[in-house]
């Protein structure tokens, strides 16, 4: 942030605009950030990143519809953008086109198959749709590059539970608390698992830990 502050409005204005808003974004400073960048599409209007920038910001506070208009009118100036892309493919999912967004991501997947983001993203959507056993493939083809996340072991947890096995559920349950034992949602699948399981005492136990 303090890098993008001393760049030169005159000869850097575009991407001091954007570098400013990304780090006001991952600080949360969103209110901040949403002014600054409505500032710089006035003076960048046909800014790619910019409009990514913005869509994303309202993304993150949870206004897909309105980060979905930004994502397409971006798409306007650069169709093949992978960024707005994906970016787009995250909203449709979280506005419940799921269809449209598997349609999304399976390109992306065709041109940059060594993204994990990608694939997770892959995971979800027809996981969403009641996929289970396609979305496995995809979660361990994220893992398999050896890209480690929380959401690989939420998406594989909920699809083998969904499928039926349950004991595979469990250990990968036992696996994702192990990665990540400061992520609260491991801790509830594990213990959901023993809950299924009918071991109150240690679903309880874990779900208290995790509290």
């Amino acid at each position: 942030l303090a890098i993008y502050k001393s760049m030169s409005w005159r000869t850097h204005g575009e991407e001091k605009y954007f570098g400013i808003c990304r780090g006001l974004i991952d600080i949360g400073y969103y209110d901040k950030a949403i002014m600054l960048l409505e500032r710089g599409l006035r003076r960048f209007p046909k800014s790619h990143c910019l409009l990514v920038a913005i869509g994303f910001l309202h993304h993150r506070t949870g206004y897909n519809h309105i980060a979905l208009k930004y994502f397409e009118q971006a798409l306007k100036f650069y169709p093949d953008d992978r960024y707005a892309l994906f970016n787009k493919s995250l909203a449709l999912n979280q506005l419940g086109c799921y269809e449209e967004a598997a349609s999304i991501l399976k390109q992306l997947i065709e041109q940059y198959p060594d993204d994990p983001f990608h694939l997770i993203e892959m995971g979800y959507s027809l996981i969403s749709q009641g996929y289970d056993e396609n979305a496995i493939g995809y979660y361990k083809g994220a893992k398999d590059l050896g890209y480690i996340c929380p959401e690989i072991y939420d998406g594989l947890y909920c699809a083998y539970n969904n499928i039926g096995l349950q004991n595979t559920a469990l250990e990968i349950a036992e696996e994702g608390l192990r990665e990540f034992p400061d992520v609260s949602y491991m801790y509830a699948n594990l213990g959901h698992g023993y809950f299924e399981r009918g071991w109150v005492d240690e679903a309880r136990g874990i779900l208290n830990e995790g509290l």
